[in-house]
Parts: structure tokens; C-alpha cells; sequence
């Protein structure tokens, strides 16, 4: 159910560049980076924020090149671990 919630939010956004839709996204998900990369970052907390930020909007450019072959997640994750 989750991963087919963030490919409509993936769809809309993609077919109308609908701001809310990733705003949605963001918020399903931020949580989740921002802990990752504090994690990999030894719990610099401001350091992850920033990293995440630059994440999300990696994300916003490329979200034309998620195919779905992987959960959203995991595609963020990969953007903000790189």
C-alpha cells in the first residue's frame, strides 16, 4: 500500500508538476533520510539536515528518472547516500 501511495504522488507530480505531491513526499520520507544520514554522519544533526535538503531537491530534478523498479525509499536513499 505505501509504495503504491509514493507512485501516485510520483505520477501527479510528474503530470502536472504538482508542488503538494512532493511536499507529500518530502513528508513520508524525511524522517527517514534525516536519520540515515545522521547515522552515517555520527549523529551530526546539522550536517544530515543540510545533506537531506540537497536530497530532496536532487530528487525533485530527477524525479522523471524513477522507473519504479525499486520502492521510493530506497530511490531516495540512494540519492541522499551519494
Amino acid at each position: 500500500a505505501e509504495a503504491r501511495i509514493d507512485q501516485a504522488l510520483v505520477a501527479r507530480v510528474l503530470l502536472g508538476n504538482e508542488g503538494r505531491a512532493f511536499e507529500q513526499l518530502l513528508r513520508r520520507h524525511q524522517g527517514m533520510v534525516r536519520a540515515q544520514l545522521r547515522r552515517l554522519l555520527h549523529g551530526d544533526e546539522a550536517a544530515a539536515d543540510d545533506l537531506a535538503q540537497e536530497a530532496f531537491l536532487l530528487a525533485w530534478r530527477k524525479l522523471d528518472q524513477f522507473r519504479g523498479d525499486a520502492r521510493f525509499p530506497t530511490w531516495l536513499y540512494r540519492i541522499a547516500y551519494t
